[in-house]
C-alpha cells in the first residue's frame, strides 16, 4: 500500500479550558478537572412539577438554554458574576433536585505525529521489529464475511469527535444521514461536521476507512459507514452538554442506519450526566466503546470506567501494554495504539494513543453485529471472549480479557500465532439460560456501601453479563426524601452495576449508588432494599435473580456518631 505524506503538524493544546481529555497523546498528560464559569447541568427528581422545576431554577438564579431530554437534563447558564459554587450548593440543597453537576469542558491533551510504515495492528508479519501475529486479525476476519467485507454495506458505526473530512479519498461516501455539530454548550444540534483537527477523520479511517481501492489504508469495517457528530472544536475541545446531545442523536437515529457501536475517544472526570447517556445508548442497544486512558498508571477515565462503556487498552507491535496505557479492573480488552496509521485531512498521519485503540475495537464490533445481530451485552462477550490473552491468564487490569482478535470474534478459529481461519461448524441455537450462583448477602453496612458500592460475586456456567441493581420502596423511598410524591409506590431504583464474563467463571460487581441515593443514605439511615440480579449469556438467555438486603449502620458508625453528639469537656 502506498500511504500519501503529510507535514507533520502538533495538535494544539487547550490549557484553560480543560476538565476531560481526549485519550489521544501518549506523551502528553491527560488535562485536570476544572469547570467552565457559565454552566450547570441540573436533573430534577421524576416527580417534579413544572413548577417546581421552575421555582428551583428561580432559587438557583439559573436560566435553562437547553435540554437533554433523553437524560432529563436541564442546561442552565447563570447570571454574570453568580459563582458557580453558590449555585451548585442551592440546586444541591433543593428537595426537588437529583443532582447538579458544572457542564464540563473535554479537551484534548496532545498527540505526536510521525508518519509511519504499515497497518501492523491489523496484519502484524513481523515488520518494523513486530512480533509475527501481534494484530487483530483482520484479514483471516474478513474472508469469513460472505461475499466481500470490501463492498459498501448498509450499516454504520456513531462517532462524536472532531468531525471527519467526507471528501477523503479513503473516506468518500462513507458519512451517513445529516452530518451534524454541536458546539458552545447549548447542547444544540446544527448541520455539517467539517474537521478542523484531524482526530475525528483518523479515529474514522480506523474503523472503516474504504479497502481493495489502490490507495491509502483500509479500515478494521471497511464496508462500514460513519454516523459522525461534532462536539469538539478546532482545538480539540468541547461541552459535556454537547457531546451528550450528539450520543442521544447517534442513539435516536440507530435504527434507520444499523448502527450497534458507538466510539467514543474521551477521557476524565465522572459525570452523572454522561453515565446517564451511557446507560442510555446501551439499554437502546447501542455499545458504547471508550479509551481507557494515557495517564500510564490505576487512574480510571469515564466513559470507560462505566459499567455499561467498554474499556479499551493500548498495546503495542510486540503485543506489550502500551506504556501510556491505564491499568485499572475496569480494562475490558485491549487493541492495537501504537503508531496508528490512519487518516486526516488532506492524508495521512500517525498518532498512538488509546484513543487509537478504541477504533480498532468500535470496527470490530461492528462486523460482528452486522454479521450475526448482535447487540449489546452478547455484542459485548463476543468479542471479550474471542480476544488473545496477554499478561496473567484471564481477565487482568493490564489487558482486560486480551487483545481483540477480529477473526474469532466472527466465528473463526484463528489461534494465537496461526494465519488462517479453520472451518466453521454451522451455528446452533442456543436456547439455554446460564446457570448462576450468587454469593450475595443479607446485610450490608451502609458506610462500605456509601463508598464502594454493593458488592456480589456472580458466577455462571458460561460467558455472560451479570448486572445487579437495587431497589427502594416506594414508601421508604418517600420517607428518606428521595420522592416527594407520597402517592406514588413504585420502587425507586437507588443502585445499578454490571460486570462481563468471557467464559464460566465467577464476577465481581459492585451496584454503586446514585447521587440522590447517596445524599439520602449519608445522614446514616438503614433501610430494606430488593436486590436483582440479571444475567444474560451471548444468545440473550437470562437468568432473573432477587433476595431482600438490609442496609445497616456498623456498631462502630453508630457508637461514633453518638459520641460527636455529646457537649465537648471544656
Amino acid at each position: 500500500m502506498v500511504f500519501a505524506r503529510v507535514t507533520p503538524r502538533r495538535l494544539r493544546h487547550s490549557g484553560a479550558l480543560t476538565a476531560l481529555a481526549l485519550a489521544l497523546g501518549a506523551c502528553s498528560p491527560v488535562a485536570a478537572f476544572a469547570a467552565p464559569e457559565a454552566e450547570l447541568l441540573v436533573r430534577f427528581e421524576p416527580g417534579a412539577s413544572s413548577g417546581e422545576r421552575s421555582a428551583g431554577h428561580r432559587e438557583g438564579g439559573g436560566t435553562v438554554e437547553g435540554r437533554l431530554a433523553s437524560e432529563g437534563v436541564d442546561v442552565v447558564g447563570l447570571r454574570p458574576g453568580q459563582g458557580i459554587a453558590d449555585a451548585l450548593d442551592s440546586y444541591r440543597s433543593n428537595p426537588d433536585v437529583e443532582y447538579a453537576e458544572p457542564n464540563a469542558v473535554l479537551s484534548i491533551a496532545g498527540a505526536s505525529n510521525d508518519l509511519d510504515a504499515g497497518l501492523w495492528g491489523l496484519d502484524n508479519s513481523g515488520q518494523e521489529r513486530g512480533r509475527p501475529d501481534a494484530d487483530i486479525d483482520a484479514p483471516e476476519g474478513w474472508g469469513l464475511i460472505a461475499g466481500t467485507a470490501f463492498a459498501p454495506a448498509d450499516y454504520a458505526v456513531g462517532v462524536v469527535d472532531t468531525g471527519i473530512d467526507s471528501g477523503h479519498e479513503d473516506l468518500a461516501g462513507k458519512v451517513v444521514g445529516a452530518c451534524l455539530t454541536a458546539l458552545g454548550g447549548g447542547g444544540t444540534l446544527s448541520a455539517g461536521c467539517a474537521d478542523d483537527n484531524g482526530h475525528g477523520t483518523h479515529a474514522s479511517g480506523t474503523i472503516a476507512a474504504t479497502g481493495d481501492n489502490g490507495r491509502g489504508i483500509v479500515g478494521v469495517a471497511p464496508g462500514a459507514r460513519i454516523l459522525m457528530c461534532k462536539a469538539l472544536d478546532s482545538k480539540g475541545s468541547g461541552y459535556l452538554s454537547d457531546i451528550v446531545a450528539c450520543m442521544n442523536d447517534i442513539v435516536a437515529r440507530r435504527a434507520a442506519h444499523r448502527i450497534r457501536v458507538m466510539s467514543l475517544s474521551i477521557g476524565g472526570a465522572g459525570s452523572e450526566t454522561l453515565r446517564a447517556a451511557v446507560d442510555n445508548a446501551y439499554a437502546s442497544g447501542v455499545l458504547v466503546v471508550a479509551a481507557a486512558g494515557n495517564q500510564g498508571d490505576s487512574s480510571i477515565t469515564y466513559p470507560a470506567g462505566y459499567a455499561n462503556a467498554v474499556s479499551v487498552g493500548a498495546t503495542d507491535r510486540q503485543d506489550a501494554r502500551a506504556s501510556f496505557s491505564n491499568v485499572n479492573d475496569d480494562v475490558e480488552i485491549s487493541a492495537p495504539g501504537v503508531g496508528i496509521v490512519s487518516t486526516v485531512p488532506g492524508g495521512y498521519a500517525t498518532y498512538s494513543g488509546t484513543s487509537m485503540a478504541a477504533p480498532h475495537v468500535a470496527g470490530a464490533a461492528a462486523l460482528v453485529g452486522a454479521k450475526d445481530g448482535r447487540t449489546g451485552a452478547a455484542l459485548r462477550a463476543a468479542l471479550t471472549a474471542a480476544a488473545d490473552d496477554l499478561g496473567a491468564a484471564g481477565r487482568d487490569p493490564a489487558f482486560g480479557f486480551g487483545r481483540l482478535n477480529v477473526c474469532r470474534a466472527l466465528g473463526g478459529t484463528c489461534s494465537y500465532g496461526s494465519s488462517a481461519p479453520a472451518p466453521v461448524a454451522p451455528a446452533t441455537i442456543d436456547r439455554t439460560a446460564p446457570r448462576v450462583h450468587p454469593r450475595w448477602h443479607g446485610r450490608y453496612e451502609l458506610e462500605a456501601v456509601l463508598q464502594g458500592g454493593i458488592r456480589v460475586a456472580c458466577r455462571a456456567s458460561e460467558a455472560a453479563t451479570c448486572t445487579l441493581s437495587a431497589e427502594l420502596k416506594g414508601a421508604d423511598a418517600t420517607r428518606v426524601g428521595l420522592r416527594r410524591r407520597r402517592a406514588s409506590q413504585a420502587p425507586v431504583t437507588i443502585a445499578s452495576g454490571s460486570a462481563s464474563l468471557a467464559r464460566a467463571g465467577t464476577a465481581s460487581l459492585a451496584a454503586r449508588l446514585t447521587a440522590s441515593a447517596r445524599h439520602a443514605l449519608a445522614a446514616g439511615r438503614s433501610m430494606e432494599v430488593t436486590l436483582r440480579l440479571t444475567v444474560v449469556d451471548r444468545a440473550g438467555n437470562r437468568t432473573l435473580l432477587s433476595r431482600r438486603a438490609s442496609l445497616a449502620t456498623s456498631a462502630r458508625a453508630s457508637g461514633a456518631r453518638r459520641s460527636s453528639a455529646r457537649p465537648a469537656a471544656l
